[in-house]
């Protein structure tokens, strides 16, 4: 008797932890919607990256944020690492505001692109007092192609 409640009583155990067993959890390079801010530290020569991103529900979480420079290129690529779980998950809108940090390039205009989407987020503008990021809906070289319109 004894061997059919042990069976019953695993086969129920392996019966509620067949969902969970399944979840799997992988990396992805996930889009960056926009830049919020872009803020040089001069103590530490790093500029700071402050980015939004915006998931679709709580199977992702946030695992890394980097910044590089092309500087054959003047430009920035910024990049979203984000782990994601399969399986159930919150269904709501997350927003996540994480940070990247790039070393402080030479005095200069750079485009800053998203990895992910090839997105154009704006202009990083570093002079040797400051560093100012501008919102712009399109490249600029891609508006004189174009005879001066934007896209």
């Amino acid at each position: 008797m004894g061997t059919g409640i042990g069976t019953s009583l695993l086969a129920l155990t392996l019966f509620l932890a067949g969902p969970l067993a399944k979840a799997e959890t992988r990396s992805v390079q996930y889009p960056i919607q926009h830049v919020l801010s872009a803020d040089s530290n001069p103590s530490s020569r790093l500029i700071e990256f402050v980015v939004g991103v915006t998931y679709p529900n709580g199977c992702f979480t946030a695992v890394n944020t980097s910044a590089a420079t092309n500087y054959q290129q003047r430009s920035v690529l910024l990049t979203h690492i984000a782990d994601k779980t399969d399986g159930e998950c919150t269904q709501a809108i997350v927003n996540v505001h994480p940070i990247a940090e790039l070393k402080r390039p030479e005095s200069g205009t750079y485009r800053v692109w998203d990895a992910a989407s090839s997105r154009y987020l704006g202009a990083l503008v570093v002079t040797d007092q400051n560093v100012q990021f501008e919102r712009t809906h399109s490249d600029p070289e891609i508006i004189i192609k174009e005879g001066g319109n934007y896209l």
